[in-house]
């Protein structure tokens, strides 16, 4: 007799408390190895002597430590694509279940309410991350999701809901407009997919030769300030004012990624040369349409230093900088427009 669905939580944490948690390597009927682990030389990241010195703290997921070694490392080991294939999950509440497993994906106690669904076959193509900061949706998710389609029905257990989702699905030729709370699924497919390898950088080209066909392949590349404003969690820029003046003076082109058309956004950013930002989920948008052979300096605050970029600049054979800036009272952030300057004349070395 099938496990109604309900007591699947309850079944697990029992053949837990005996067998310990489980993990997807356990729970897999099967594993296949997409693409396998590799090494890789890295660019280095360009920055201005005494910058690092500055950096007081990191993103509460990560730590201080691992940020700065991500944003200095000359080699990296990226972890390898698998696909796990396990057999009779169970889809509940924002979790996947199955034996000891508990995939937690988001948690949505009126999700376990509705009917569930039956599904055949299908591939898990949301994430926690991609459902919690747009950025990683973007550069994460949609690529995963390309995957996904050579396994089954795409499985979106959630809709995003950054105002920008629908348009970029139409670009990227993708569907995320409908989502299942509930289901039992014979044969469920789990990506390991968090390496920036070989098989992600064609997945990015993909994305990427699609907006290209919608927005031009221009040969002209123009310096873009991306202005984040009050856009995700608050990282005001204090003198920001001054900053746009210095760039303006130098050619840049201003974008608001809170007033500008996503179509404006894409237009300008697919003939930059060297984008400047805070750091945010909003820089994602470079991963869609700023050029190989470009450079992206992020604004990074000393308190909540990240490296986030690293991986995907590389892979997309853009280069990366950064200046970091001073805290001003409990979420602004102060930036030395001599250190952008200086930076700006390092990184046009290398563009």
């Amino acid at each position: 007799m099938p496990i109604p669905l309900r007591l699947r939580p309850r079944l697990r944490q029992i053949q837990r408390a005996f067998a310990g948690p489980g993990t997807l390597e356990s729970a897999a009927a099967s594993r296949e190895i997409l693409c396998p682990e590799e090494k890789t030389d890295l660019n280095p990241v360009i920055f201005l002597p005494g910058q690092l010195e500055k950096v007081t703290g990191a993103p509460s997921e990560s730590t201080l430590a691992a940020e700065i070694q991500a944003m200095t490392a000359r080699e990296v080991t990226h972890a390898p694509t698998i696909a796990y294939h396990i057999r009779n999950a169970a889809l509940l509440g924002g979790s996947v279940y199955a034996g000891r497993l508990r995939h937690f994906i988001f948690n949505d106690r009126l999700a376990a309410k509705t009917p569930p669904v039956r599904i055949e076959k299908a591939t898990l193509a949301s994430t926690f991350i991609g459902l919690k900061y747009f950025g990683h949706w973007l550069k994460d998710d949609c690529t995963l999701r390309l995957l996904c389609e050579q396994f089954g029905i795409p499985l979106c257990i959630r809709i995003p809901t950054h105002s920008h989702i629908a348009k970029y699905a139409d670009y990227f030729e993708q569907d995320w407009s409908t989502s299942i709370d509930n289901a039992l699924i014979d044969h469920l497919v789990i990506a390991q997919d968090f390496g920036q390898n070989r098989s992600k950088k064609q997945r990015y080209e993909i994305l990427r030769s699609r907006i290209r066909a919608r927005f031009g392949d221009h040969l002209a590349r123009s310096f873009v300030y991306l202005k984040r404003g009050a856009t995700g969690a608050s990282r005001l820029v204090y003198n920001e004012e001054v900053i746009v003046d210095a760039l303006v003076e130098k050619g840049f082109v201003v974008l608001d990624v809170a007033a500008d058309s996503l179509e404006q956004i894409l237009t300008i950013l697919s003939r930059a040369k060297l984008v400047i930002s805070m750091e945010g989920s909003h820089c994602a948008h470079c991963v869609a349409a700023l050029p190989s052979g470009g450079g992206l300096m992020l604004l990074e605050p000393a308190n909540r230093f990240c490296a986030n970029q690293r991986g995907w600049t590389d892979a997309l054979s853009i280069r990366s900088g950064f200046v970091v800036g001073d805290a001003v009272g409990d979420t602004g952030f102060s930036f030395s427009v001599s250190e952008i300057v200086k930076t700006i004349d390092l990184m046009l070395k290398y563009l």
